[in-house]
């Protein structure tokens, strides 16, 4: 803040107008047509900028009715990316307006102090304003002035906001600024349109700004530079810059390809919108087609070219590593040369790199591959030799863009040193007549040098592995690794070639997460051989990992546990740690304990780890253990501790692997948990901690402290999503990720785009595109949503549903009965949950289908009818009250805290709201200390709490704890003190997209009352229309609700009846 030196005239006339409701605080800051004050909002008590524009140009009456309608017109934007304007006004001849305060500073601030913005915070700042700009266009507003100085960064949330909206616009025109030659935007960031003057300005303009704010981001230079405004204006009409990815290679593609577009010359050759430029900088796709001068003409489709996945799973892998660097502490030499590490040998590190099929027998071209899975596996028997292993390898081949290329020496030291190794094989295969030759050399990775060439040769039609085998024997004597009582590659394999290709087959198509395709490669494999231990645990991996757990799934992962003993001491490891991971998960889906299964499996994977810390699987298999482990009820210590370290580990293998999926699906369901207000886990820097009681809450920086962290998680596993959509958009799991990360963030419009892509894609037109299309629609209120579920609901055979993988089905079903609920049908409630019995869709924990099924149905019937008969109360009583024994971070009891909350709001029953403060006594409930206050009959009481309750702007942007309940309990404690305005306010505040839900949620059905709600204080108002179509919203919502509904039904019926027939409401 800058504190001013002397009197100053604006501030005194400010206070002297305005002091009543504003206590001026001080100057943030000064410019060439007025000031911005801090202050407080004295009514609101709430922190607020007061921007004056100066008294010369505010006493142009022309310009001071422009001005005023332009704020007016801005004042109504409410999105999370723009700060918004709370009100406007002319004090005494000054022109001023009063908006949000964003603690932090603006993206100039930055920019001068840093230079430049680093890959992903710039990616996230462009993205978040092309939404902004987007959301304003919608609204018929024109930014007209984008520059880094209007970019503000908020510290608390991390958001990149867009201020002074329509100042440009409202001061365009004035005689006495344009006859003295003055500007209005700034020349630097002007598009060609409004350096020649055009009048007709729209949309398209912002985004060449835009663009040219992500140029300078990235670049660290404006595009845009010149003595005087003149030239300035003439290098935006005739100079077109070098493409961004010149200037700034390491940028990331998508980003690059937006920004050159944008700033096309032509209009007609950018972005139509903004959304279209924050799809292909959120999503990382590239336009197929033609380019024009600004390299991107209008695109005929969108896509991921084969040739560029390499760059992007290079992109993927540095944002992963970035994050475990910063949780971790973990350095990864990578890269880089120098020398080993103290204390490494480095002729007992290994890489083995594909080898060069010199030959063009067709017979041989799968050996590229085959040497490495060979080598590997025959050096990886000796515990005092450190080995990357196959996957690990051929995913950093992939990573450098030579996944059917020729790695030559350099590229191949250089993936040595990525995979932490400092001996490096290579290799050439060719063939003469019936000859089969290979050739394997053997570099020192630090220095380049060549340390030995070794030959081996054998016919063209023998098994090629006892050559392999000579090879490592003959490796292993340079190591100084004993060259006798090693196990045969054929032994610790298979006796069967054709099993052996078809293995090496399934392998790629696992790590390429084709499951069916690999599931159906290992079986040929164990058909071709059936003691092939190797095939068995890597076709248990596929069936695990499409988490199609069940009778199948453990008889194979048992199968291959018999024959692991024929195994090296590596791939001993990962078989037993995966069969005793497969029982612990077993255990738990049948409602049983887990705990010990999954604790043998930990210790298996964690001395493995200290053999050799770069197995991508073993930190996997540690991380789902622990994942897995994280809510047995124990101490809270040992509870987080696992979440952490299950939080780590993912973040390890992705560091090692960017292309183990399910790595990535824990790692963005934990930070979603962590995003939520209903789980009581808290992001606490490189640890994950729990929210417990006040002590805790006051730890974690109280209620703004817990939002911030909120934030932070969401858009963490957010920026991991999309990563994950980058690398694998054709397949259902990473969309669907992309989709629950943009939930999580709170963006319905990202989360609907999604949607949309997604289901345009061939992975989704199978039997559970109508269950995901109905699950997610609903959960960002898109109308189809929910007549879309039920449709699917109705349409379902109970043996269809029981091919979905468990946790979907689960998933599925659990915002099925909220859609039910939300559709205002009893008969639909029942129906999912006969469903849900029919197909056994219980979810871990050791609760029952039945037992969550008696414990939610009640709390929903209850919430639709708007009251609980005595059985319904009974039985949500008895189902929720043993919650109170279970540890703060049960999911159990997290998940009967909202039906709890249900009780109260439907009934006013104190049992209720004392089951609420007991299930989350950490968590202040101001609301329903109001309405008890009321209750009692203390006005007084009810209207100081309500005085802190959280203003609508606040609720607008934030989670919304017990699925907006709590805000509709807010409301309703407002209505009744007569605050009818600040009542519709909140209600109007409450979206689905930003609820925090638990298991199951009655907050769906409280979300379609409060429409009623609405429709009811509008017609208090005298607000007929209002009142209309809250009403009719209300009655689309439940038009096929049945009895149990029937009373708000009839009612809304009898208003609208009512409201037509008056005359319609005059206009002021």
């Amino acid at each position: 803040m800058n504190a001013p030196t002397g009197p100053d005239p604006i501030l005194e006339a400010l206070q002297a107008r305005l002091g009543t409701q504003y206590a001026f605080e001080g100057v943030l800051g000064r410019g060439g047509m007025g000031a911005v004050y801090r202050a407080r909002d004295l009514t609101l008590d709430r922190p607020v900028a007061i921007k004056v524009v100066l008294g010369d140009v505010a006493t142009n009456p022309d310009l001071k009715a422009r001005f005023l309608q332009e704020a007016r017109t801005v004042a109504k934007l409410r999105h999370p990316n723009i700060v918004a304007v709370y009100t406007a006004g002319d004090a005494g001849g000054l022109l001023y307006f009063v908006m949000e305060l964003v603690p932090g500073e603006s993206l100039r601030d930055l920019l001068t102090r840093e230079g430049r913005v680093g890959a992903v915070a710039g990616e996230r700042i462009l993205h978040e304003l092309a939404l902004a700009l987007d959301y304003a266009h919608a609204n018929g507003i024109v930014h007209r002035d984008v520059k880094p100085e209007n970019i503000l960064l908020d510290r608390e949330t991390g958001r990149a906001m867009l201020t002074d909206f329509g100042v440009a616009r409202a001061l365009e025109g004035d005689g006495r600024m344009t006859g003295t030659g003055m500007i209005l935007g700034s020349p630097r960031y002007m598009s060609p349109e409004q350096a020649t003057g055009e009048q007709t300005i729209d949309g398209r303009s912002d985004l060449y700004a835009l663009a040219l704010v992500g140029y300078e981001m990235f670049s660290g230079k404006p595009v845009v530079d010149a003595g005087n405004v003149a030239a300035m204006l003439v290098k935006h009409l005739t100079e077109t810059p070098q493409p961004i990815s010149q200037a700034v290679p390491a940028i990331p593609e998508g980003v690059a390809v937006a920004i050159d577009r944008a700033l096309a010359k032509d209009r007609a050759a950018r972005w139509a919108t903004g959304r279209e430029m924050a799809d292909v900088i959120g999503m990382g796709w590239t336009p197929q087609g033609g380019t024009t001068g600004a390299r991107a003409a209008a695109p005929t489709g969108w896509g991921l070219p084969a040739t560029k996945a390499g760059r992007f799973r290079a992109y993927v892998v540095v944002a992963a590593s970035v994050l475990a660097f910063a949780i971790t502490g973990v350095v990864l030499l990578v890269g880089r040369g120098g020398r080993p590490p103290r204390g490494v040998d480095p002729r007992r590190s290994y890489a083995v790199m594909p080898f060069e099929v010199q030959s063009g027998n067709r017979e041989v071209a799968w050996l590229r591959d085959g040497a490495v899975n060979m080598l590997t596996l025959a050096l990886s028997q000796w515990r005092d030799l450190t080995v990357a292993d196959y996957e690990r390898t051929m995913v950093l081949v992939r990573d450098a863009g030579l996944e059917d290329k020729r790695v030559d020496l350099d590229r191949a030291l250089e993936i040595a040193r990525r995979a932490g190794a400092w001996t490096v094989v290579t290799g050439t295969i060719t063939t003469a007549g019936d000859s089969l030759r290979v050739d394997a050399r053997l570099y020192d990775v630090a220095s380049g040098k060549p340390l030995l060439t070794e030959t081996r040769a054998g016919r063209l039609a023998d098994d090629p592995r006892p050559l392999f085998d000579g090879l490592a024997r003959y490796l292993l004597g340079v190591a100084g690794g004993a060259a006798t009582g090693s196990v045969e590659l054929a032994a610790a394999t298979t006796s069967s070639i054709t099993a052996y290709r078809a293995y090496l087959e399934g392998t790629r198509a696992l790590f390429g997460w084709r499951m069916r395709e690999a599931d159906s490669l290992f079986q040929r494999a164990i058909a071709a051989d059936s003691s092939f231990a190797l095939a068995w645990h890597k076709r248990a991996l596929a069936i695990g990992w499409a988490d199609a757990a069940g009778p199948v799934y453990l008889a194979v992962t048992a199968r291959a546990n018999e024959l692991a003993d024929r195994l090296p001491p590596r791939e001993q490891a990962l078989v037993r740690g995966h069969g005793a991971l497969a029982a612990g998960l077993t255990a738990q889906m049948g409602g049983k304990d887990g705990r010990t299964e999954l604790r043998r499996a930990q210790a298996i994977y964690r001395e493995l780890i200290a053999r050799d810390t770069a197995v991508a699987e073993a930190w996997y298999g540690l991380g789902d253990a622990l994942f897995h482990e994280q809510f047995q009820r124990d101490s809270i210590a040992e509870s987080t501790a696992r979440i952490t370290g299950a939080l780590r580990a993912f973040h390890h293998t992705l560091a090692l692997d960017s292309t183990f999926h399910l790595a990535y699906s824990h790692l963005i369901q934990l930070y979603q948990q962590l995003a939520s207000a209903n789980t009581g886990l808290v992001l606490d820097g490189d640890s994950v901690g729990v929210l417990t009681d006040s002590a805790s809450l006051r730890r974690f920086g109280g209620r703004a402290g817990l939002t911030e962290r909120s934030r932070r998680a969401a858009r963490i596993g957010l920026d991991l999503a999309r990563g994950w959509a980058r690398a694998d958009e054709n397949a259902i799991t990473p969309n669907t990720q992309l989709v629950t990360g943009f939930i999580a963030a709170g963006e319905a419009d990202s989360a609907g785009a999604a949607i949309e892509r997604a289901l345009t894609r061939p992975a989704f037109q199978g039997p559970e595109r109508p269950f995901w299309a109905g699950v997610y629609r609903t959960l960002i209120d898109d109308p189809r949503g929910v007549p879309e579920l039920m449709a699917a609901v109705r349409a379902a055979r109970p043996e269809t549903i029981r091919r979905f993988p468990l946790t979907d089905r689960f998933g599925w079903l659990a915002v099925g009965l909220d859609a039910a609920a939300a559709s205002g049908s009893g008969e639909a409630i029942d129906r999912v949950a006969a469903l849900w019995m029919a197909t056994d869709s219980s979810g871990a924990n050791g609760v029952s289908s039945r037992q969550l099924l008696d414990l939610v149905v009640p709390a929903l019937r209850g919430t639709v009818r708007g009251s609980l008969t005595p059985d319904e109360r009974r039985a949500l009583l008895a189902g929720i009250r043993p919650s109170l024994a279970a540890p703060p971070n049960d999911p159990i009891r997290f998940g009967s805290s909202p039906l709890a909350y249900a009780g109260y709001f439907v009934t006013r029953d104190t049992v209720f709201s004392g089951l609420v403060r007991g299930l989350v006594p950490q968590q202040p409930y101001p609301e329903i200390d109001a309405a008890e206050a009321l209750a009692r009959g203390d006005t007084a009481k009810a209207r100081a709490i309500a005085a802190g309750f959280s203003p609508a702007d606040s609720v607008r942007v934030a989670r919304l704890g017990m699925a907006g309940m709590r805000t509709a309990l807010r409301a309703e404690v407002l209505a009744a003190l007569g605050d009818t305005r600040g009542a519709i306010a909140q209600y109007e505040a409450i979206h689905p997209v930003r609820f925090s839900t638990a298991l199951v949620d009655p907050g769906f059905a409280v979300y379609v009352r409060t429409f009623a709600a609405r429709a009811r204080l509008h017609e208090q108002l005298g607000e007929r229309d209002k009142a209309i179509a809250a009403w009719e919203e209300f009655a689309r919502r439940w038009q096929d609700g049945d009895a149990l509904s029937d009373a708000p039904r009839r009612e809304a019926r009898a208003a609208l009846q009512r409201l037509k027939d008056q005359p319609a409401t005059p206009r002021p």
